[in-house]
């Protein structure tokens, strides 16, 4: 289950608009703040991909607070993908409308504006990652992904890619090179030093654009 940001107090902004934080939205917008100054490709409709390289991270909650942020941020419209077209969705939690998914998108069962769910937060639509199609798959084709993209791209300002640890078979690092930028989560004390630097040598050597690490669960 993700976690999100857990609400502190309400602000009043200037529009008399009431504006849920938390303790953790400062980190985040500080997160998102580097981000964009790291990414080197500005372009209208930027994409940006979290990826880890084991499970247990907190990859998804990182991506989906990351939205979030951004969408409360005055990013313009913001779009939440789920790459793992493997992995049953959470639309019942974050989504307030039914929807395909990716898996359907790229199956060409649906055309990718229908894959897009409104989720409950302004400014925030979510495609999640397997959809109402019988058919599963296990991999991403990497010509229609990218196809996908530039579709995305026209109609959200910045797409926020969640991507599954990534394996011989599920084509990660291939769809983290086709992002603008990517960040690699580390959960702080556990993960291996020796496999986040083999992790981060793939992604190099996939073409991904590697803006940073975030240290994710530390204990202070």
């Amino acid at each position: 289950m993700l976690q999100e940001l857990v609400i502190e107090r309400p602000r009043v902004s200037t529009n008399g608009r009431v504006v849920h934080r938390s303790k953790l939205t400062p980190h985040y917008e500080a997160l998102l703040r580097q981000i964009q100054a790291a990414n080197k490709k500005p372009s209208i409709g930027q994409s940006i991909g979290v990826i880890s390289c084991a499970p247990g991270a907190g990859v998804s909650t990182v991506a989906f607070n990351l939205a979030v942020t951004a969408a409360q941020a005055g990013c313009g419209h913001v779009l939440l993908i789920d790459t793992d077209v493997s992995k049953p969705s959470g639309r019942d939690a974050h989504s307030v409308t039914p929807s395909f998914g990716l898996a359907d998108a790229l199956g060409d069962v649906a055309e990718p504006l229908d894959c897009v769910a409104l989720s409950r937060f302004e400014n925030l639509s979510i495609v999640f990652g397997q959809g109402k199609s019988p058919q599963r798959l296990s991999s991403i084709a990497p010509i229609r992904f990218a196809e996908l993209l530039n579709e995305y791209k026209r109609h959200f300002s910045l797409l926020v890619a969640d991507i599954p640890v990534p394996t011989d078979l599920n084509g990660s690092f291939t769809v983290a090179s086709q992002l603008d930028g990517v960040v690699l989560v580390i959960e702080a004390e556990r993960t291996d030093g020796r496999l986040a630097l083999r992790t981060k040598q793939k992604l190099i050597e996939a073409g991904a654009n590697l803006l940073g690490v975030v240290l994710n669960k530390h204990r202070q």
